[in-house]
């Protein structure tokens, strides 16, 4: 009986040293995992911060997010002046004629709107929805998950910053979260070197 006993103790006590054990290894590289992302988006902003000009930002930006992140497609879109519509500016993984072609009227699509009045959305499937046409598009390229953060500046959204994946569910709250970081420093990075150009536009 004692040793049954015993032998009932230890193997509680292993289970629960597992358990310990397990959660541990998936703290450890969730925090690995972090740390990456945020060097990672340390050099992308250094890169940016550097350029006083607007054209080389949104093309270092999406080839460097997509490596932080591990996706095979990145974009960004800057809403025109009259803020009905969504033009591509720079995007890495997506044909280039697709990026070219691509005019994305608000009023036409209700998940794009959302982001310009502000929300981050995890968009899980692509295909199907308001935006079937589009979606479409990209489901032909394999892609079946999102994530699209604003790109605000102060209490203005000049744009949507995106990371695209081939498998539906890819992204979490914490992708999420980490593209709405890099949302914000892309946003006044941009906002920076519009600045910078007109003021040289000016001197001129």
């Amino acid at each position: 009986a004692t040793l049954f006993l015993a032998a009932m103790l230890v193997t509680r006590i292993m289970r629960q040293l597992h358990r310990r054990v397990t959660d541990l290894a998936e703290t450890t590289a969730e925090l690995v995992d972090l740390n990456s992302r945020l060097n990672g988006l340390y050099a992308m902003v250094r890169a940016i911060g550097a350029e006083r000009h607007l054209a080389p930002i949104p093309s270092n930006v999406v080839r460097e997010l997509a490596a932080v992140t591990g996706v095979p497609a990145a974009a960004v879109k800057l809403l025109s002046e009259d803020g009905e519509t969504l033009r591509y500016v720079a995007a890495h993984g997506l044909p280039q004629g697709l990026v070219e072609s691509a005019v994305i009227r608000l009023d036409q699509s209700p998940l794009n709107r959302r982001i310009i009045e502000g929300e981050t959305l995890v968009h899980g499937g692509v295909g199907g929805d308001e935006r079937r046409r589009r979606q479409d598009e990209l489901s032909a390229l394999g892609i079946r998950s999102a994530v699209l953060a604003p790109l605000r500046v102060e209490d203005r959204v000049i744009g949507t910053l995106g990371v695209y994946a081939h498998a539906a569910g890819r992204f979490s709250a914490r992708d999420s979260d980490f593209l709405r970081l890099a949302a914000e420093l892309v946003a006044l990075a941009i906002e920076n070197a519009q600045a910078n150009e007109e003021v040289e536009t000016l001197l001129a």
